[in-house]
């Protein structure tokens, strides 16, 4: 894959204007000293855009497991697998998304494979995320 680094040092507002710009196309990482105000951009966002349309989601990344993602859980009448996304990213209700990935960087080796097909391809596993969502993630550069 390849790698596109814009290397851009904005301001936390700008950082919020650029993710509603082209957070549903591209998936900025915003990367900083701690304490500057990164974990603040969500809740910019949803001041700004509002709650009818979007959902405004928090993931907290060193702090998860797989179970608090997605698993996959018995189906005993077809004796086969379902996959279940958790309630953590509210996929039906319909709305569009605002995904926060905090410290992504800092989040286990397996949530980072599952958190990077979320940031490309838009997607929690085989659950597509509703058109026009946004997915943005943060960490320390330290």
């Amino acid at each position: 894959m390849s790698k596109i680094n814009f290397n851009l040092q904005v301001s936390i507002t700008e950082a919020k204007d650029l993710i509603k710009t082209i957070g549903q196309e591209l998936t900025p990482v915003i990367i900083s000293e701690p304490g500057v105000g990164k974990s603040s951009i969500l809740k910019m966002l949803e001041a700004e855009m509002g709650t009818e349309e979007y959902d405004f989601i928090y993931v907290d990344c060193p702090v998860k497991d797989m179970m608090d993602v997605a698993a996959s859980i018995p189906n005993h009448d077809s004796k086969s697998l379902e996959y279940y996304v958790s309630d953590l990213f509210k996929l039906g209700n319909g709305k569009k998304k605002v995904i926060m990935l905090d410290e992504f960087m800092k989040s286990p080796k397996l949530l980072q494979i599952i958190f990077t097909r979320l940031m490309l391809e838009r997607s929690v596993g085989d659950e597509p995320l509703p058109e026009g969502s946004i997915v943005f993630a943060t960490s320390n550069n330290t």
